[in-house]
């Protein structure tokens, strides 16, 4: 019986095995990219909430002219007539 445990936890070092603290309500593809980056030695959480913050970087949104700062869907076309 010892020897078996013992087998079990050297088998559980050897082989790398990691254990990811992840929510059991994550939906699939949330589970994947949380086991993912658990997996690679960071925290989730922490990670989420450096991502998120990357995303919020203000950065013009893609109806904004980055020449002219106006909404492009207010301007008229430059010729020809437009229909809706």
């Amino acid at each position: 019986m010892k020897v078996k445990i013992l087998t079990g936890l050297c088998g559980c070092v050897i082989s790398s095995m990691s254990f990811a603290d992840c929510p059991k309500s994550m939906n699939t593809e949330t589970m994947m990219e949380c086991i993912m980056i658990e997996g690679s030695g960071a925290n989730y959480q922490e990670w989420l909430e450096k991502f998120n913050e990357n995303l919020s970087v203000s950065e013009p949104a893609p109806e904004i002219s980055p020449i002219t700062g106006t909404d492009i869907r207010s301007i008229k076309p430059a010729a020809g007539t437009h229909t809706d």
